[in-house]
């Protein structure tokens, strides 16, 4: 079994964060560590918050390697924004014809 390894300041640290989020998503990250710490099992957290196991073993793993800052979500998913000059050029009326 996998299981997060949290230290007092990592505690602190946990709770503190738990307490000043109003993000969801962040939270229920924080709390699935939290639970971890506690001795829940993968399985049961799992189910507590209706996501997979592979889910809440990478949520583990991202924390014991590199502790909340590793938690955060990353960034880049999704496509890419267009810069305005990247943008196709849209002409107003019907196209002509030749």
């Amino acid at each position: 079994m996998i299981y997060a390894n949290v230290d007092e300041q990592g505690q602190q640290e946990l709770e503190q964060a738990m307490k000043k989020t109003n993000d969801k998503k962040w939270y229920r990250r924080l709390k699935t560590i939290a639970l971890s710490n506690q001795g829940r099992s993968v399985p049961e957290i799992a189910a507590i918050f209706d996501l997979s196991q592979a889910v809440v073993r990478t949520y583990i793993k991202r924390y014991n390697e590199g502790g909340l800052v590793r938690l955060q979500a990353s960034h880049g998913r999704g496509r890419p924004l267009m810069l305005e000059w990247m943008k196709p050029k849209r002409t107003a009326g019907k196209p002509k014809r030749l």
